[in-house]
């Protein structure tokens, strides 16, 4: 198996909800086979006959202890099963559908449900052992270790719901979206597909590219299905196109809705594609239902969008969400204008070119962080003035490139005109006024109002 659509899947599957509750009910069967047998072997059932104390004096007694283990753990996990679905429907309705993925990847929610399933599985398969009669076996320390398994889930019922309390407020919500959106700049940016075509300028490098395009045959790749693009298999993208002698073209980014035999890419070669070299290509690209941010730079930034928006409506009225929003886009779009776009020519080991890619537009990113919100909000003085200190920060950097300084000039400029339009008073209006200079004078290009 490739070892990109290896990873792939073992990061999709880490992170399902189901995976870790799943390994913690495997590994209580196998240590329910394991500790029955260790009392066997070592005859434990009757060297601890003594400690009445500490162990089951009879088989029947350890039948109503392990029974009671397995009906509490049982019901305690069903409530702790519907408590996350409501906290899901909560999130959901407030906070937005696509926040709900946060919550079903939540690593200690899953860790306290899974465990209390293991104890269940655990004491059922202990109290299958236990003989009575003639002769009477009573495997007293797989016992001892249900007791002391359910006390350990008890402790940990109390903090799944600390847990839960804490991972409902906003902030934590903001602060786990801007973890995810932190990481794929991290990841999207740095030239890690190959690297960049050896040309001195962006003339030649396109120079290059319309030269060797056009003595060659073009060849689409379309999708079989509508669907979002999740992911690109950069690397295996790069070794067939090395392989089979192509250039492949990429019109999408990941996060992108597909039509049905709608164009992905372009194989040019010196002959038409084999319908098995197609094929092979297109496995390359993952599709799905819906968009994920795997590769995604948009997804995390639509989430906090979508928390802003929200909060900003009538039902909700929060602008003190909303602008916590706005400062954590501000602090990853800062991020973003610091950091050299990469090269959307790749070449292989030869220097040869393969891959050609969609470019990062900054102003586009810029324009889904806050254009919404500022539709949504440009009525409240507070927002709009917070949108215009976000603007100051991006650009406070004197390195800054001046193609991305313009663009947040710009961007600034259209704000204020649409938000004077519909400021309610003149004191308002001075606000306004007062953040755009504020925004512009520091390091943008000053644009007179």
């Amino acid at each position: 198996m490739n070892k990109s659509l290896f990873l792939l899947l073992f990061r999709r599957i880490t992170q399902s909800f189901w995976f870790i509750p799943a390994g913690l009910f495997l590994s209580a069967i196998c240590i329910a086979f394991l500790l029955t047998g260790t009392d066997h072997l070592l005859g434990l059932h009757q060297r601890l006959q003594n400690f009445e104390w500490l162990v089951a004096s009879s088989p029947d007694g350890a039948r109503a202890v392990l029974s009671t283990i397995a009906g509490s753990m049982i019901t305690v996990a069903g409530v702790l099963i519907s408590t996350t679905i409501v906290v899901l429907t909560l999130a959901s309705q407030q906070y937005g559908p696509r926040l709900v993925k946060n919550f079903i990847e939540d690593r200690p929610s899953q860790i306290v449900i899974g465990s209390f399933a293991a104890c269940f599985i655990y004491s059922i398969l202990i109290m299958r052992n236990i003989h009575s009669g003639e002769v009477e076996f009573v495997p007293h320390l797989s016992i001892l270790v249900a007791v002391v398994a359910a006390v350990v889930c008890i402790g940990m019922m109390i903090y799944f719901i600390h847990h839960i309390s804490v991972t409902i407020q906003v902030q934590s919500i903001l602060e786990r979206v801007h973890e995810d959106l932190s990481g794929l700049v991290h990841d999207i940016f740095p030239e890690n597909l190959s690297k960049p075509l050896d040309t001195p300028a962006v003339v030649l490098e396109q120079e290059a590219v319309a030269a060797s395009l056009q003595a060659k045959i073009a060849s689409p790749i379309t999708t079989p299905k509508p669907g979002y693009l999740q992911a690109v298999r950069s690397d295996r993208l790069l070794e067939l196109a090395q392989t089979h002698a192509l250039i492949v073209k990429l019109h999408v980014q990941p996060g992108t809705f597909l039509l049905q035999n709608e164009h992905v890419c372009q194989a040019f070669a010196d002959e038409a594609l084999c319908e098995d070299t197609a094929e092979t290509l297109l496995s390359c690209f993952v599709f799905g239902r819906f968009p994920t941010s795997e590769q995604d730079l948009t997804f995390p930034i639509k989430q906090l969008e979508e928390m802003a928006i929200r909060a900003l409506s009538p039902g909700i009225n929060d602008p003190h969400t909303a602008i916590e929003c706005i400062d954590y886009l501000a602090t990853s779009l800062r991020a973003i204008a610091q950091r050299p776009f990469p090269s959307n020519y790749r070449a292989d080991a030869e220097g040869a070119l393969r891959l050609i890619t969609p470019k990062h537009d900054f102003e586009k990113i810029l324009r889904t962080a806050f254009q919404q919100i500022h539709h949504y909000g440009r009525e409240d003085v507070n927002v709009v003035s917070r949108i215009f200190m976000a603007l100051q920060k991006i650009g406070d950097d004197p390195a800054l490139d001046g193609a991305r300084r313009d663009s947040l000039t710009k961007f600034a400029k259209e704000l204020l005109d649409k938000s004077e339009a519909c400021a309610s008073c003149e004191g308002d209006k001075q606000q306004i006024r007062e953040a755009y200079q504020a925004a512009v004078k520091t390091h943008l290009t000053e644009i007179p109002v």
